[in-house]
């Protein structure tokens, strides 16, 4: 079994909901759109966009998709590897069972993306991404990691639970 959704460093949100359940169930992600429509490949920091045209407003646009992409390229330039690799390899590091589905529209560009599954991210590249595109997981993911909820729940006694003292 397996669900697809839009998931990339750029769009995150299926965090919220959708994989916390497919990891419930077991199930695979297919994740379309990984690098975020060739933002993620530095593509539109260069104004190189080979005749596409995004809309100003674009999520793949918005200041905070411009600071993901930097960090992604300056991480490619730290690993010798393409941006797209990095974003590849930032979805493949997830802890669920994710499957990036690349739209590649040449052969070399299929080629490139492949060589993403070579790529590994160090603990502090992986945590740069991480924060950068971070998104707020909102009610009731907040509510209920709340401290006054874990006591709730666990009657203050939640670190015996986990195995802590």
């Amino acid at each position: 079994m397996a669900i697809q959704v839009e998931y990339s460093l750029i769009q995150r949100t299926p965090e919220r909901d959708l994989v916390p359940m497919a990891n419930a169930f077991g199930m695979s992600i297919l994740d379309w759109g990984p690098l975020a429509g060739g933002a993620l490949t530095g593509r539109y920091l260069t104004g190189n966009e080979g005749g596409q045209r995004v809309a100003e407003t674009s999520i793949r646009r918005s200041e905070r998709s411009i600071q993901i992409t930097r960090e992604v390229v300056s991480i490619a330039e730290e690993l010798h590897v393409k941006p797209s690799q990095v974003a590849l390899a930032w979805v493949l590091h997830q802890p669920a069972h994710h499957i990036p589905l690349v739209g590649a529209s040449k052969p070399e560009q299929v080629i490139e993306c492949l060589a993403a599954t070579e790529v590994k991210l160090t603990e502090d590249q992986l945590q740069r991404l991480d924060t950068l595109s971070a998104i707020e997981l909102g009610f009731p993911h907040e509510f209920l990691k709340s401290d006054l909820v874990k006591d709730l729940v666990f009657g203050g006694l939640q670190n015996q639970f986990r195995g802590k003292k």
